[in-house]
């Protein structure tokens, strides 16, 4: 990001560790002063803040909706094939949106990060639930697009301890 690198340069002292990792850390047992999170933790010695959203959409590779065609309605996902997170994700909110829209449809395949994800739909797999941004950055086709779009919380943690 641009921002960063202005950052950077105003502050030379301070580095980073990206850590890209879907698991809920904890905040308090960790190195780290500052975690962004998808969701809004529940207890913990820190302050927080919302600073953004995520909207999240379902979407398909060209090659499946060519083969396949695109639901029309949520209830026509049934006749789909829908990836969704491992059980040990199942908290995301990706995840609980996908099991929400998919009803009693049993997913087909589970995986256990976004890149994965992505990289099953762009295999023609079957439809996921991604952040817009990198359905569209992907140019991937966005299905049940008529349908108002989900949107997660960005929380930024800072450590008080």
């Amino acid at each position: 990001s641009p921002q960063l690198a202005v950052f950077h340069d105003q502050h030379p002292e301070i580095s980073f560790d990206f850590i890209n990792s879907a698991v809920s850390s904890k905040l308090t047992q960790s190195h780290s002063d500052i975690i962004i999170r998808l969701r809004r933790p529940e207890n913990g010695n820190f302050t927080m803040r919302r600073v953004g959203t995520l909207k999240q959409g379902l979407f398909c590779s060209q090659a499946y909706a060519d083969a396949n065609g695109l639901p029309a309605e949520p209830a026509d996902l049934k006749h789909h094939s829908l990836i969704g997170w491992t059980e040990e994700m199942s908290y995301m909110p990706l995840a609980q949106w996908l099991n929400e829209m998919a009803g009693d449809q049993r997913l087909w395949m589970r995986v256990s990060n976004l890149n994965a994800q992505l990289k099953a739909v762009e295999a023609n797999l079957g439809i996921a639930a991604l952040p817009i941004y990198v359905g569209h950055q992907s140019g991937l086709c966005q299905v049940l697009a008529n349908r108002r779009a989900r949107s997660s919380e960005i929380w930024l943690l800072r450590n008080q301890a």
